[in-house]
């Protein structure tokens, strides 16, 4: 053989073997990888050395890099062992949601994967969860121009000062004004609305550009994950556990009450098996969840700048009672903190909103002062003569808004 022929002959010997080196310590450092995840799950690791000796050797690499090829590719039962905990078994998200711009809901769409990636431990997070937040801390961005990394440094969202004035706790500056630019006290800052101090704890890279920005929606949302899931198993799929960890990301009973809402109203964009027929006490057939209006009215007053809080919408029927719109998810109470306040100008202002909307009701009742109320969308006195008197004195500590499919669609929302 010439010399130049062994000289290439040799050239592909030593790439070949350089090659297979690479890829061993590829594999073997995979093999780690899904190792210790198995290791996390079952409690034990032992079956990591049969991983490294079969790297160590040419048929064991083949055959693991086969095995790792079928996994990869989402092929078989290692498929399926290797879903994201937070994402098995939830429904899709929608690709488009009427008033959450895109950047923001393709931000939402990504929470089951931050759950996969941050917290591993915690399964049942849902887009919807992280837009109910982010419709009450921000109105998903307030309206703010968002850069396609999800960027809203044009108009950053900034909290009042935490100066402990108007029920606001008193946090001093932590961040040397760096996030909120204060530098006497703290501010939530975010659409997410993090607190520097918390920032510092649960701030996430989201978008993968090197930084952990509250002002970024990515971020934003990959550290409300986190905040959700906390360090230990969890799944928020259970409404205890999704109600306590709501409550963890703000201590007000009216907050996780209003936030649940909202999550209640973007799991229904998600298409559901309805339930058996029932009537609505004016006659409206109901077809279960598909014909329920809740979600509508509060998207009614969600885009307005009318503070507000629900504290009811659908119920279980009591044993011996009658059926109410309540009972079919056809209506919503109203209320604001405190809890059991009786006829603030808060209340007022929630029922003068809806009342702009009568043709479209079924029932708008609270029987404070100034109040309009609506029966079959027209306006009725207030009065024990035309609600009972018990009606009459339960409506004075929240507003009750209940309306049909067929008479919302008198203002174009059936």
């Amino acid at each position: 053989m010439a010399a130049p022929a062994v000289a290439v002959k040799l050239a592909h010997t030593a790439t070949r073997r350089l090659i297979q080196r690479k890829a061993r310590k590829l594999a073997l450092r995979q093999a780690r990888k899904v190792a210790a995840r198995a290791s996390r799950r079952k409690g034990g690791g032992a079956w990591w050395w049969l991983l490294a000796l079969l790297v160590v050797t040419p048929a064991g690499l083949l055959a693991l890099t086969a095995l790792m090829l079928v996994v990869i590719s989402g092929g078989g039962g290692a498929a399926a062992s290797q879903q994201s905990p937070g994402a098995a078994g939830l429904p899709p998200a929608p690709s488009a949601v009427e008033g959450i711009p895109g950047p923001v809901l393709d931000a939402y769409r990504h929470a089951p994967d931050y759950a996969r990636r941050f917290t591993p431990a915690c399964q049942g997070v849902r887009w919807s969860i992280l837009a109910g937040i982010g419709q009450v801390e921000s109105h998903h961005g307030a309206g703010r121009p968002i850069d396609p990394n999800g960027d809203l440094h044009a108009r950053p969202i900034i909290g009042v000062p935490l100066d402990g004035s108007n029920g606001t706790a008193r946090i001093l500056d932590s961040d040397a004004g760096r996030f909120d630019g204060d530098r006497v006290y703290d501010r939530a800052v975010g659409p997410m609305q993090f607190i520097p101090s918390s920032w510092r704890a649960m701030g996430r890279d989201g978008n993968d550009d090197g930084v952990t920005d509250p002002h970024n929606i990515y971020d934003a949302v990959a550290a409300a994950v986190v905040h959700l899931c906390g360090t230990g198993p969890k799944d928020l799929s259970d409404r205890a556990t999704l109600e306590a960890a709501i409550y963890g990301y703000n201590a007000s009973r009216s907050y996780v009450t209003t936030v649940l809402a909202q999550i209640d109203h973007y799991d229904q964009l998600t298409p559901t098996p309805t339930s058996t027929d029932t009537s609505a006490p004016g006659g409206d057939a109901v077809g279960g969840a598909g014909r329920e209006t809740y979600p509508a009215i509060i998207r009614l007053i969600a885009g307005s700048s009318v503070p507000y809080g629900v504290t009811s919408t659908r119920r279980t029927p009591e044993a011996g009672g009658g059926v109410s719109y309540h009972h079919v998810g056809q209506a919503v109470d109203f209320a604001l903190p405190p809890a059991g306040a009786r006829d603030t100008p808060q209340l007022l202002a929630i029922n003068q909103f809806f009342a702009r909307y009568a043709p479209g009701l079924t029932e708008l009742i609270y029987t404070g002062p100034g109040a309009t109320c609506v029966k079959n969308g027209t306006v009725v006195p207030c009065t024990a003569a035309a609600w009972g008197a018990s009606t009459v004195a339960e409506h004075h500590d929240h507003v009750h808004v209940a309306a049909t499919p067929d008479m919302l669609r008198r203002i174009g929302l059936g």
